[in-house]
């Protein structure tokens, strides 16, 4: 982003498929009313935020013992690089999927109803939610085993492991491909069928 951009979420109306939800960069103006989104706590203890919405939403502010409360816990932890505090519009009370346009440096949401599913039981997500599994650990030192000793392991949900000898370097997950159609993943597909909504969706937004 430029100096004068902010990241800021635009709901966005595709004609006959669905309300999308478009995050990108954009320079505030005075006839933009932008409502704090995303927040920090920075290295004072204050609560601000990092990205913004057009869509009103509740005021952090009008909650200010939460607030207060909040900002104290994740300060004096030290855990502001991983903790923080998010607000979401009341109407957004459906699940959306994400999907990220790089080369427009956005992202958009779209219901997830709508995201064609792959032929397997496997999913990773990125959010935290307390009392769930734990993340798998990535190049771990010592498994429960105590056998694999300076390997990565991955612990899969029923608690087995996965490990190799050199560590894996991260997979660049864009959208295009060189594989036949046949071969890709249902939204990978979706993406190139100019007639599939996901299609119709991504590239209103890339032309917004």
């Amino acid at each position: 982003m430029q100096s004068d951009e902010v990241p800021v979420f635009r709901d966005v109306n595709i004609e006959g498929i669905c309300s999308a939800i478009f995050m990108g960069p954009m320079k505030p103006d005075a006839k933009t009313v932008l409502c704090g989104k995303n927040f920090l706590v920075d290295k004072s203890g204050r609560l601000v935020p990092y990205e913004f919405t057009t869509t009103p939403t509740d005021d952090p502010a009008s909650y200010q013992e939460f607030v207060g409360e909040f900002t104290r816990e994740v300060h004096n932890s030290s855990a502001s690089d991983v903790l923080g505090l998010c607000t979401n519009p009341k109407q957004y009370s459906e699940s959306y999927t994400e999907f990220e346009l790089p080369a427009i440096k956005s992202t958009v949401m779209v219901p997830s109803k709508m995201v064609p599913v792959a032929d397997s039981d496997t999913s990773m997500t990125t959010n935290w939610i307390a009392d769930q599994e734990p993340a798998p650990a990535d190049n771990c030192v010592i498994t429960r085993s105590e056998k694999h000793h300076g390997l990565q392991c991955m612990s899969t949900r029923n608690g087995h492991y996965k490990h190799s000898s050199r560590r894996s370097e991260p997979k660049d997950e864009s959208f295009e491909s060189n594989e036949p159609d046949d071969l890709l993943h249902p939204v990978q597909q979706a993406l190139r069928d100019p007639l599939s909504p996901l299609f119709q969706v991504v590239r209103t937004i890339g032309v917004m």
